[in-house]
């Protein structure tokens, strides 16, 4: 390929067969990007931070580690001139905009992958730098977790705007299916649950204040009724606008024995206590409906339903590609503050603000009659102890964990009953290591 050279910063004639491709900032989206480079037979320059240097794994041979005491975007090493590619893919969004912006700056013509969660911002930096491809980790997995939430061996997923697809199977039998919750009929045991399973303790004071007030009006319709010979609707119709201090003018006490007066003044009293209360019952149990909305506390009555939990960038997007299958989700978020749970709760999708290592939360979620777990935090621990105990309270639910390395999802699998477990950062290294390598249009 043919380079200027009679600039600093311009890029250098060098072969493709021998430019290395730069990979620049450490992640685990980062390191098994390298890792797919490098089957690919390509040489590559892992440049990471000093600090991070304990954190790298053994790297594959062929691969170039180059530690520098502080990577920063403005302080960009000058040998990077010598690679036509570069992927910048750290966890860091800020230093990957601005090191894709430098990189840019310098050498104009190089094929730049960079990783941002914000796919409005990647279509707007797209149009602006035609070298520039930017792709998000939770946006290439998502797909892949949704449909093994259905089906087992899923060997690619994507989405459009209205449909998932996945493309399954062994290789002597793939097919590709339009993953729909409808095609997926839930386990018959957990149909035959429903929503009866759910037991709500009765508020005894609510039906202690509501018998009484029943009692007192119809102890007082039969005592003016039979007592003063009042029609017995008539009765009921003075009670009742006595009780409720309405006093419309046209029955009157005025003309009645002393015995009616106390009886009619003990019902204005009753009436003013016991309505109050009720009122206040009243009051108290929606304002706590709709907090318990609003704190994502209400008890999930769904049933075959799947659970998502964990309302970060990898569980939002879970949830967007969910909504495409038409199936029923919970979401359960610890962060009563977390960046996406107003987009879910935009979504029409319940949020439960709780620790899903808990029981109790998994129960409140309904997991005894949900199809599917996935768990999505950031955690690997946090995601295994939320798999165990939901195996524990529904051994037939289907489970897919979210592991960051691909090996350690793999010993998972096998040994602690996890029906799939999934590396978000090894299923999207696939996607930066093929547009790294793709030819530079100019």
């Amino acid at each position: 390929m043919d380079r200027q050279i009679n600039q600093d910063h311009s890029l250098q004639e060098i072969t493709p067969e021998t430019a290395p491709i730069a990979v620049i900032g450490f992640s685990h989206a980062a390191f098994h990007t390298v890792c797919r480079l490098a089957e690919q037979g390509q040489r590559v320059q892992f440049l990471v931070n000093q600090s991070e240097l304990h954190q790298v794994p053994t790297l594959p041979a062929g691969v170039e580690l180059s530690p520098r005491p502080h990577l920063h975007p403005a302080e960009l090493p000058e040998d990077l001139r010598n690679c036509e590619r570069a992927v910048v893919a750290s966890d860091n969004e800020q230093f990957n905009l601005h090191t894709t912006m430098m990189l840019n700056a310098r050498y104009p013509q190089m094929r730049i992958v960079t990783r941002l969660f914000n796919l409005a911002l990647g279509q707007e930096i797209e149009s602006r730098f035609p070298h520039v491809r930017v792709l998000s980790v939770s946006e290439l997995a998502a797909p892949y977790f949704v449909a093994a939430a259905f089906v087992d061996h899923v060997q690619e997923a994507w989405h459009d705007q209205e449909h998932l697809m996945a493309r399954v199977g062994a290789d002597s039998s793939e097919k590709t299916l339009c993953i729909q919750v409808e095609d997926f009929p839930a386990p018959q045991s957990l149909a035959s649950m429903g929503a009866a399973a759910v037991r709500h303790k009765p508020d005894l004071l609510f039906w202690a204040v509501l018998v009484g007030l029943l009692g007192v009006i119809a102890s007082g319709t039969l005592f003016f009724s039979l007592r003063h010979g009042m029609p017995l609707g008539d009765a009921l119709y003075f009670v009742v606008t006595t009780l409720t201090t309405t006093g419309y003018g046209d029955y009157s006490l005025r003309d009645y024995p002393f015995s009616a007066k106390l009886a009619g003044m003990s019902l204005m009293l009753a009436g003013a206590s016991l309505f109050a209360i009720l009122y206040a019952l009243l009051t108290d149990k929606l304002f706590s409906l709709r907090l318990d909305a609003l704190m994502g506390r209400r008890q999930v009555k769904a049933s075959g339903h799947v659970i998502v939990c964990g309302a970060g960038d990898v569980g939002v997007r879970l949830v967007e590609c969910l909504r495409l299958t038409q199936a029923e989700t919970v979401v359960v978020e610890h962060n009563s503050e977390g960046r996406f749970n107003q987009r879910i709760r935009d979504l029409h999708y319940p949020l439960l603000i709780a620790d899903a290592t808990l029981e109790e939360t998994l129960i409140r979620a309904g997991v005894k009659r949900a199809r599917t777990l996935i768990c999505a935090t950031h955690q690997d621990l946090v995601n295994i102890e939320i798999a165990l105990n939901a195996r524990a309270l529904n051994p037939a639910i289907r489970i897919v964990v979210r592991i960051y390395e691909r090996d350690f999802a793999e010993h998972m699998r096998e040994h602690f009953g996890i029906d799939v477990a999934l590396s978000s950062s090894a299923l999207a290294s696939h996607a930066f290591a093929r547009e790294a390598m793709k030819d530079i249009e100019i």
